[in-house]
């Protein structure tokens, strides 16, 4: 599914891949044009999976924008909210949060 989620809005409707771009200020963006489809950060030419990956195996934010400097840490951050509001919102697992009450 190709989906451009904007950190300060939530979810969008899903955009179809046949779209030339997700939309232009979201943080993780995809092109069939760029990088051949690979989901990006932003506009750069550095693919989203990589900063997770560095992540994965134990390094940090800071060893990712050492080795990717035309990514800054707001762009790389705003990534990673990406990815945890995605988490909220079920699209990875298909499951909603319940409400809980408030104490």
């Amino acid at each position: 599914m190709n989906q451009a989620i904007d950190v300060s809005g939530g979810a969008q409707q899903p955009a179809p891949f046949n779209s030339n771009e997700t939309e232009a200020g979201a943080p993780i963006r995809q092109s069939q044009e760029k990088l051949s489809g690979h989901p990006t950060i932003g506009s750069k030419r550095v693919q989203a999976d990589v900063l997770i990956n560095y992540l994965a195996a134990g390094r940090t934010i800071h060893d990712f924008l050492a080795d990717y400097d035309a990514v800054t840490e707001s762009e790389a951050l705003a990534v990673l909210g990406v990815i945890k509001q995605a988490i909220l919102d079920g699209m990875l697992t298909g499951a909603q949060l319940r409400d809980e009450d408030s104490f």
